[in-house]
This record gives structure tokens, C-alpha cells and sequence, in this order.
């Protein structure tokens, strides 16, 4: 009996009272640490680094529910920190508030939190918010291994390869290569297959499949260096019809020249932001069409863009989609009975027959103009206003107005130094050109070559002024361009002008 006495005696022979952490957070403590737990004694001795200080877990039974309380803290002594608590219940709730505490008071914090909460049956986790570092460029997360540069923004590994100034030049580089294209001299330095070379914004380069022979071909095998033109069946052999339209649409100089890269979306050649992002705004737009898509949409534009009365498009649309009541038509529809042409009697008179194929329509269609050319007018008046010469001459039509204008300026000064003149003046209604001509620099504009080779024809012997009208001051050379639309070739008049253009001649003032 007495050793069972003493035995329970010793087994209860132990501290009456543990201390606890005085910041109440339930971990045992020692004088040692201040009576606090070792946890805010590191924090306490270490005000500048940042530590994690766990809170027990407690759990507590009610009649309603079960709450588990979980508190995690970062502790920062130096900043204060924006605190997130969430309370989360077992009956699936969940609230959650902020509060701001500085860094010294955090421990207290929390212990007054838990006790004003502690008659709710609610546990809370104590969070702070971090700030996570992203890469400027493509938004990553980059932690501590991102590159500040001295614009004061932040750069992942892939993207510290320069300044934000360089990187945006970069940028621009990008859509320069995407854009500039190669202006046609003299084609030695332009490869057929791998250069963008042709007038085209959905597709520069040739699309068509290499033909074998010329793997290494050079533009400069597409032009007849005799006759300084395109070489058509060359390139109708190698090209497809739609590619071969836009090669026979560039201009060729007299001469030949450099071959240069430029920037074909400004008059002057030159690289401008503004155009750029025009360029890109159209490029993200466009999609790149079929072979009959492109066909297509050449006829329409080509009707639409035709400078006649809206009803001539409009019966012009109506023929291409079959809705003109041609016999066939209305045969097709059991009006009539038979389809029979009445002019020829012969064939059928179907919508294609009846406004082309028929023959007693050929002598109407003669006098039309022929598509897809372009007329130049040159006319030399001499001080007196008394018409020295006139010329007027077809060319094939570019695919640019400012072309064609460059076109009749160049041979223009072609005509006066075959004329022998050696001091007069150049009018033109185009102020492009005309600014053009009067700079002394190198022109980068998709015409510059045009008038390059006509001033290395003429030599600087000859001593000119270049003078910009309007059109209504250029008349007589307008209608000598558009008559020339009507005749094919050459025709050059001494002393005179075609008898149509007369009563102009006259009525142009002096």
C-alpha cells in the first residue's frame, strides 16, 4: 500500500504550471527567451529578415459545428503589410476581411483577432499579399532572375537582349522586312523565287512552283535588255496569270538602273511610323485569296472603279451575273419559244453573245479604248505659246496613278532632248512628281527609277525648271493621254496637234 502511495506520487511529481509564449500563442517558453517562444524570439532579434510564425492548431466541438483554426503570418519588422484574413467554417462558409497591421504588432494582432473571434465557431487564416514580379514583354513570372533596365522596367532572360528603345526598334525592324519591297533597275539583284518583288500587299513574293532550269533565276532574265521591256511569254511560261499581270504592271526604265529596296506605302518611299502601323492594321485584315478569288475580285474592282455613269455599272454587273433578259433567258423562262440572234441570225443570242460575241457588234467594240492600258500626252509650246511638237504614246497601265505620271514626265524629257532642246521648262499637274524631280537626292519612290534614267539620258548639260499646274492648265496634254488610250503605238505630230484637239489647243490659255 505505501510503495502504490509513493508510486503515484512520483508519476505526478511535475511542474504545477508550464509557462506558455507570452504573446498567447500557445507554445511553451523560458526565461531564457524572455518568456516567449522561440519563434518570436528569433523574430524579436532578427527585425530585418523576414520569418513564418505557425500558430497552433485548435480544434473546438459545438452543438452546430467544427471549426479547425490554422494562422500563418509572414512577419516583416521593416514595412507594414496588408493582411488577408479568411474564416472558414465546416458548415462550408467562408468570409474573409483585411486589415492593415504594422510588423511590431503582428503577433498581438492576431491573438486579439482570436480572441474576439473565439465565441464564433469559425477557425481564420492569416495570408499577406506578395507582389509577383512579370517580364514587361510577355507578363512571366520572372521572381528574382528578371533584368531591371534603366527605363525602370522588368525583363524576363528572353527579353534582356537590349533597352526597351532597342527592343522597339527591333519591333520595327520586323515590320520593315515585312513590307519593304524590291524596286526593279536593272533585276541583277533580285531573285524570281525568294524576294518580294511584286506589287502585290497580300503576296510579294512568287507563289508559283519553281520551274526546273531556272532554280537560281534572276528578274533580270524576265526583261529584254534590247528593248528594255518585260518578256512576256517568258513569263506567262513561268508565272501564273495572276502573277504574270502584276510582273507586265511594274514600269521599266530607258536605262538601266540599281536595283533598291523601298517603302511602297508612302509616295516619297520612305519609312514612317504612322504608315507602318497602317500597313499592319491592313496586313491583319487581309487574307490571302484563291486563284479565282483574285480573279474575281479584279473584275468587280475594275467595274466598280470605271469612271462612267453608276447605270453603265450597274448593266455591267447584271451581264456578268446572267440577269439581262436575253432570248436564252427568257426562252429558259418559257416566255419565248425561240432564242435565235435577230441581228446576225445565226446563233443563239445569249447574254455573252448578245452585248460581244455577235458579229455585227465588232465595229462598236474597235472604237473602245483598250483595258488595262494607260495613255501618254507630251505637247511643246514655245514662248510664244505656238506648238512646237506633240506626242502621244500607249503604254501599259501600272498599278499606280503617280506611275503613270512619272511615265509621261520621263518621256517627256526623253521627246525635248530627241528634239535637240536643251533649256525649257516641265509642267506637270502631279506635285509627287514634280517634288521628285526637283530634288537632287536619290528618290526611293516606287517611280524614282523612271525619272532617274530619263535625267541620265538627258545629261546635265541641259539646263531645265520643273513647274507644277493644275489640270485645267495641262488640258491639251490631258486630251493628247487620253487619245492615246484609243490608239495604239507612237504618234507624234511637227507643228501641230490630232484635228480633234484643236478648238482645246486654242482655248487653253497661254
Amino acid at each position: 500500500m505505501a510503495q502504490k502511495i509513493r508510486k503515484e506520487e512520483t508519476e505526478f511529481k511535475v511542474h504545477e504550471k508550464i509557462p506558455l509564449c507570452i504573446n498567447n500563442y500557445g507554445f511553451t517558453s523560458n526565461l531564457a527567451t524572455n518568456n516567449m517562444c522561440q519563434n518570436c524570439f528569433n523574430t524579436s532579434n532578427s527585425p530585418a529578415t523576414t520569418t513564418t510564425n505557425p500558430i497552433a492548431t485548435t480544434t473546438k466541438n459545438s452543438s452546430s459545428s467544427t471549426t479547425t483554426m490554422t494562422v500563418t503570418t509572414m512577419v516583416s519588422s521593416s514595412t507594414n503589410k496588408l493582411l488577408k484574413v479568411h474564416h472558414r467554417s465546416s458548415a462550408s462558409s467562408f468570409r474573409s476581411a483585411t486589415m492593415e497591421v504594422s510588423s511590431k504588432d503582428v503577433a498581438t494582432a492576431v491573438a486579439s483577432d482570436w480572441v474576439r473571434l473565439e465565441g464564433f465557431s469559425f477557425g481564420f487564416i492569416l495570408e499577406v499579399k506578395r507582389e509577383v514580379n512579370r517580364c514587361f514583354s510577355c507578363r512571366r513570372k520572372v521572381g528574382l532572375t528578371g533584368f531591371q533596365c534603366r527605363c525602370s522596367e522588368l525583363f524576363c532572360a528572353g527579353h534582356r537582349t537590349g533597352s526597351h528603345a532597342w527592343n522597339s526598334i527591333l519591333k520595327g525592324r520586323d515590320v520593315l522586312l515585312k513590307g519593304a519591297r524590291w524596286r526593279i533597275g536593272c533585276g541583277e539583284a533580285v531573285s524570281i523565287w525568294n524576294d518580294a518583288w511584286l506589287p502585290s500587299l497580300e503576296h510579294p513574293r512568287v507563289l508559283s512552283d519553281i520551274v526546273p532550269g531556272f532554280e537560281d533565276g534572276r528578274v533580270s532574265d524576265l526583261i529584254n535588255p534590247i528593248t528594255r521591256t518585260w518578256d512576256s511569254n517568258l513569263v506567262h511560261g513561268l508565272l501564273s496569270p495572276e502573277e504574270a499581270a502584276l510582273v507586265l504592271s511594274i514600269p521599266l526604265s530607258h536605262t538601266p538602273v540599281e536595283d533598291k529596296i523601298i517603302w511602297p506605302f508612302t509616295p516619297s518611299g520612305k519609312y514612317f511610323v504612322n504608315s507602318g502601323s497602317k500597313f499592319l492594321t491592313k496586313l491583319n485584315c487581309v487574307q490571302v485569296p484563291t486563284a479565282n478569288q483574285q480573279r474575281q475580285s479584279g473584275i468587280w474592282n475594275q467595274i466598280w472603279g470605271l469612271n462612267v455613269p453608276n447605270k453603265v455599272k450597274h448593266f455591267m454587273w447584271r451581264v456578268c451575273k446572267e440577269a439581262v433578259p436575253s432570248k436564252h433567258n427568257l426562252v429558259r423562262r418559257k416566255i419565248l419559244t425561240e432564242d435565235k440572234c435577230e441581228q446576225c441570225g445565226v446563233e443563239s443570242e445569249t447574254v455573252i453573245h448578245a452585248v460581244w460575241e455577235c458579229a455585227m457588234l465588232d465595229e462598236i467594240w474597235e472604237a473602245v479604248p483598250e483595258l488595262g492600258k494607260a495613255g501618254l500626252g507630251v505637247v511643246v509650246h514655245d514662248s510664244q505659246g505656238s506648238v512646237i511638237a506633240s506626242l502621244s504614246e500607249q503604254a501599259p497601265l501600272p498599278f499606280s496613278t503617280d506611275i503613270v505620271e512619272a511615265m509621261a514626265a520621263a518621256r517627256a524629257l526623253v521627246f525635248a532632248k530627241d528634239l535637240g532642246i536643251t533649256e525649257f521648262v516641265l509642267e506637270g499637274d502631279s506635285e509627287v512628281v514634280i517634288t521628285s524631280l526637283r530634288s537632287k537626292e536619290a528618290s526611293f519612290s516606287s517611280f524614282g527609277h523612271l525619272l532617274e534614267s530619263a535625267k541620265s539620258i538627258i545629261g546635265s548639260d541641259t539646263c531645265i525648271k520643273f513647274s507644277h499646274v493644275r489640270r485645267s492648265g495641262n488640258k491639251i496634254a490631258h486630251n493628247l493621254a487620253r487619245h492615246a488610250r484609243n490608239v495604239r503605238g507612237l504618234s507624234v505630230w511637227v507643228e501641230d496637234v490630232p484635228q480633234h484637239l484643236v478648238d482645246v489647243l486654242f482655248a487653253e490659255p497661254d
